[in-house]
């Protein structure tokens, strides 16, 4: 199947699972300040990350669940995200999941190393897309 038929494919699902008379999703860019403020954030988990990576993990979680809020994401509706999302925001979603599963478990269990390090991973790829600069700011070099 071509690119371009899996994509509308996959667009027409996404308006099929939309309840009926739901608001559209609204995502708002950050606020240069709230970047930074979340960088330093980010910066100061990784830090701690060899010292109390089941911590770290929790608090990534929290703080990408923070910065979607932010943006308009409906954080505790995965399904209405699920159902709005582009096909290449697709991933991000997956990303998330995954994280928050390790975090979920975090909780109560200890992580392997190996899940720490992917959760943490896994996080860092969306919180870098939830904080990148919004088309209209980027600057072409």
């Amino acid at each position: 199947m071509k690119l371009a038929a899996l994509l509308r494919r996959m667009r027409g699902r996404r308006e099929a699972a939309e309840p009926e008379g739901a608001q559209p999703l609204t995502v708002g860019a950050l606020p240069a300040s709230a970047r930074l403020r979340y960088l330093d954030a980010w910066e100061a988990l990784q830090k701690r990350f060899d010292v109390e990576p089941e911590a770290v993990i929790r608090e990534s979680d929290r703080l990408v669940q923070t910065i979607m809020r932010e943006r308009g994401y409906p954080t505790g509706d995965f399904g209405r995200v699920d159902a709005l999302l582009a096909a290449d925001q697709a991933r991000l979603l997956d990303d998330y999941r995954f994280a928050h599963r390790i975090s979920v478990k975090a909780e109560t269990d200890a992580v392997s190393e190996n899940d720490a390090r992917r959760a943490v991973a896994a996080f860092g790829a969306v919180f870098e897309a939830l904080l990148a600069l919004p088309e209209s700011e980027r600057t072409s070099a």
